[in-house]
């Protein structure tokens, strides 16, 4: 896969000429991460703007006492840390690479006067603003009203696809410590959660695939108000 090719996989920049992805390929420093390594680190200045070409990474930070929060997953077509690039400031996230990942840095520089000169393009960022703004709203009325159960149900239901066979299943699943960053919770809870989900016959694992066997019952317990699992 050309350089070129791999700007062109980035949503943000849909629709831009060939000229113009041409030029930020050569502003572009390009590199590639391991699973697991520290892309961005929170609070540390630098203002380049990274386009995921390939892979994941997750966005969110570390706790004091070590434990990780995640606030978004970021695939291929993505992008992260435009807020430096746009304000100055210093990281406001840690990212990190959730699978092997390539990336394309872009300078604070050309990406700001890419926005200027491309009106479009910045209709785009504000408009992905948006839902990042609708997602932390829902995410934070979750948090106050709902217990860890029912957004771990939610959780598994979104991530949930339909597979060949007719079973709704997570594949790959996050690990339990993935899956308490983005849920707001614990590994050891997460862990209990799910024994108690199997048991009731909700859930089935198979490796690194959990097949949700009663989707009508998840629903059910994403439920504000719902009898909650056991989360103690």
């Amino acid at each position: 896969m050309s350089e070129a090719l791999g700007l062109e996989r980035v949503r943000l920049l849909e629709g831009l000429p060939r000229q113009v992805l041409d030029d930020l390929r050569l502003r572009c420093r390009w590199r590639r991460w391991a699973a697991g390594q520290r892309i961005i680190e929170r609070a540390t200045p630098g203002r380049d703007v990274l386009l995921i070409v390939e892979g994941t990474v997750r966005v969110g930070h570390v706790t004091e006492d070590g434990r990780e929060v995640t606030y978004a997953e970021i695939g291929p077509g993505g992008v992260v840390g435009e807020l430096a690039a746009i304000d100055g400031g210093p990281r406001s996230a840690e990212v990190i690479a959730a699978t092997d990942c390539r990336t394309a840095a872009l300078p604070a520089e050309a990406f700001r006067a890419l926005l200027l000169r491309h009106p479009e393009t910045a209709l785009r960022l504000l408009e992905s603003y948006a839902r990042i703004i609708r997602l932390a709203d829902r995410r934070i009325t979750e948090l106050s009203t709902t217990g860890v159960a029912a957004r771990l149900a939610r959780e598994l239901l979104r991530r949930a696809q339909r597979d060949r066979a007719g079973e709704l299943a997570v594949e790959p699943l996050p690990t339990q410590e993935q899956l308490a960053g983005v849920v707001g919770t614990t590994r050891e809870t997460i862990g209990r959660i799910m024994i108690q989900l199997t048991r009731n016959g909700l859930v089935r694992r198979r490796g690194r695939r959990l097949v949700l066997l009663d989707r009508d019952g998840l629903l059910h317990l994403a439920e504000p108000g719902s009898e909650p699992i056991t989360e103690a």
